[in-house]
């Protein structure tokens, strides 16, 4: 029988490995999840587990991906016999695939993917992170008045709303601009005897933001349910990223204004550009606490909102209680760790430009639009913008199997086409050279 962590061999029977499967759900739920177990069509080769972000992958003659969940009870039925899989639905919504499945979440309600509490019915369904950059809400040199953010939110879901429709998507979203802006407001306040720690600026960022996006959400979507998590990510206390802040925040500056705000306030800035900025510790993303919890709203069918900046820092002290701490965690590298735990499909990284290039800013610049990760990683993108979300999708990539696109938020709908942004797969085989644009030459 497959154990936890054990790769399905190449010739492995198709009967054993659904026995094999099935029997490892049924046995033990509670280890490995509701959706511990996705088959999808990237191949049989994938982890199994949850070593591999709770994920194998294997193909099916229908092509069909399908999900084994401790609560469900449904069959994908194709041509091979053997492919009925108790306590599994199909998940492509596909009208030619009879795939049922009786009740909801444990509730004897609709299912998930079928009426308001999920994607319309009869569309190929994925499971998407979308990570909104803190810049697609404010842009550079805009004055950060809530009027202007909140329509940067409205467009933002504007451009989402025919992914919602059709996948289950989490969105995630950046916070940089934002929580500057009250670092800032925090350090003017005479009434404090101290600023407020990075930590709290974080969560107001994320109960602020979220607020205007699950606003816009519902209005966009009235049937659907959506939700807003406050999420804390827990990160290492000797990560070395506390003593080498890297992390850019807040508007942007002249070098004069920054190095006077700097010698003020004691911060660090660094040039951002043209401009300048003040940066924090960056570490790395371990563990999302509420990981459970959005994975019981994403379930349920919700539309959830959550990890905002990143999360919110903590570290676990030697009690084991978690503790906040002076840092802002990257938004794309967060939105990967989420993605990977979720087993989702794909992770889509949204910014203000429209594909990663090659000799960005340069006369010689040009789209990457198919690539895989060892060409992303065989070159190098600028640390403080491009770099992050090259290194989050290549992460993701290789972690999970799945797909993962960087692009503009305008073409949100249209990056898993690959005809738009930057197409990151998980084999060579699936992608063009860095020299192959979408021009053709």
């Amino acid at each position: 029988m497959l154990g936890r962590s054990d790769r399905v061999p190449a010739g492995y029977p198709d009967d054993a490995l659904v026995r094999d499967l099935s029997e490892a759900v049924t046995a033990s739920p509670t280890r490995y999840g509701r959706s511990a177990i996705r088959f999808s069509q990237y191949g049989r080769d994938r982890p199994f587990g949850p070593s591999a972000g709770g994920a194998v992958r294997t193909r099916w003659a229908c092509d069909h991906p399908l999900v084994l969940r401790d609560d469900d009870h449904a069959t994908c039925h194709s041509d091979n016999p053997r492919e009925l899989v108790d306590r599994a639905r199909c998940r492509t919504r596909d009208p030619h695939c009879r795939a049922t499945r009786s009740g909801g979440a444990g509730d004897g309600g609709p299912a998930l993917g079928r009426g308001p509490r999920g994607p319309k019915p009869g569309f190929p369904t994925m499971r998407l992170v979308v990570a909104l950059g803190g810049n697609a809400l404010l842009e550079r040199g805009e004055a950060p008045d809530s009027e202007i953010q909140e329509r940067h939110v409205q467009r933002a879901v504007e451009a989402l709303t025919p992914l919602v429709e059709q996948h289950e998507v989490t969105v995630t979203h950046g916070n940089g601009p934002q929580v500057g802006v009250l670092a800032i407001e925090s350090a003017n306040d005479t009434s404090l005897g101290h600023p407020y720690p990075f930590d709290a600026l974080g969560a107001q960022t994320q109960g602020l933001i979220g607020y205007w996006l699950i606003q816009a959400l519902q209005s966009a979507l009235p049937d659907r349910e959506v939700a807003c998590v406050l999420s804390r990510t827990i990160v290492d206390s000797t990560d070395p990223a506390f003593s080498n802040p890297s992390k850019f925040v807040g508007p942007v500056y002249t070098k004069a204004r920054a190095e006077h705000l700097a010698a003020d306030f004691g911060w660090d800035v660094r040039a951002d550009g043209q401009y300048w900025r003040r940066v924090v510790p960056s570490p790395e993303p371990q563990t999302i606490v509420e990981l459970n919890m959005i994975r019981l709203l994403i379930d349920g069918g919700a539309v959830v909102v959550c990890m905002g900046g990143g999360g919110i820092p903590v570290v676990r002290e030697p009690g084991g209680q978690l503790r906040g701490v002076e840092a802002v965690i990257d938004k794309d590298l967060g939105a990967a760790l989420l993605a990977e735990k979720l087993g989702a499909d794909g992770l889509l990284l949204l910014t203000d430009v429209s594909a990663v290039e090659l000799d960005y800013g340069t006369a010689r610049a040009r789209p990457i639009g198919h690539t895989t990760v060892e060409e992303l990683r065989s070159t190098s993108f600028p640390a403080g913008s491009m770099g992050p979300k090259v290194a989050a999708a290549c992460r993701f990539v290789e972690r999970s199997g799945g797909l993962a696109a960087i692009g503009s938020l305008d073409d949100a709908a249209l990056l898993l086409s690959g005809n738009v942004g930057t197409l990151i797969r998980p084999t060579a085989g699936a992608a063009a050279s860095h020299g192959d644009t979408r021009s053709g030459t």
